[in-house]
């Protein structure tokens, strides 16, 4: 990893395109990094490899640039598996109650729109692997060592506002009112994703090799039971 030293503002900066499969006509998210040498310095006349080190996301918190990145994922995956479909339903739930002007579809709106940024947070924090295209490479190209940095960052910038956001959520949910048919539907609808991106990080995580601590740990708390207990 790129200590800070090599990280110096000084250093010219260059823009960079994620993408989760090296498709480069898909969706793809663009950063701007730095170049840095990975080797020790320490032993004349050896060459250095080129790294990348993480600069600045263009909105201050990195949120609102990965939220459109990963919901145009969801539109454009092709699969017609179960957890696909219900994340093309959650997106579709969001933008169909976009513009209601009753106070209950509001707070639904609220709700439905903080559990698609968390879960297109989750599957950018999830991605096993991702690929990334700079003018020094013509084609994208699998992220390895010299991205190891940016994702990295990428995935800290995703598991902090996914615990931000999943306390907040499940509030909510909770005190989701379900007096009708349509609005305990969609109280199941809410905690069947929360159940999704749980269940998927436990076997990310379990499936993860006991020497790989690249993997920032989802620093979630399982605690939906309670949640159901109380539908």
């Amino acid at each position: 990893m790129p200590g800070d030293e090599q990280c110096s503002e000084d250093r010219p900066t260059l823009p960079i395109s994620i993408f989760c499969s090296n498709d480069t006509n898909g969706p793809c998210l663009k950063l701007r990094v730095r170049p840095v040498p990975l080797s020790s310095q320490t032993h004349p006349g050896v060459q250095h490899s080129l790294g990348f080190a993480f600069a600045s996301f263009d909105d201050p918190s990195g949120e609102e640039i990965i939220h459109p990145w990963m919901v145009q994922q969801i539109m454009t995956d092709g699969s017609q598996d179960f957890e696909p479909e219900m994340d093309k339903l959650l997106v579709h739930f969001v933008r169909a109650s976009a513009n209601s002007t009753e106070p209950a579809g509001q707070k639904l709106n609220a709700l439905l729109t903080k559990l698609l940024r968390m879960r297109c947070l989750w599957k950018l924090w999830s991605c096993k692997q991702m690929f990334a295209q700079t003018h020094l490479s013509p084609r994208a190209v699998p992220f390895d060592s010299r991205h190891a940095s940016i994702q990295d960052c990428l995935r800290f910038v995703a598991a902090r506002a996914i615990w931000r956001l999943e306390h907040d959520i499940l509030g909510q949910i909770e005190n989701y009112p379900s007096k009708t048919t349509n609005e305990l539907v969609m109280k199941w609808f809410l905690l069947w994703q929360l159940f999704l991106i749980y269940r998927q990080s436990l076997d990310l995580t379990l499936g993860q090799e006991a020497t790989n601590s690249a993997l920032i740990s989802y620093p979630g708390q399982l605690i939906v039971v309670n949640t159901l207990d109380s539908c």
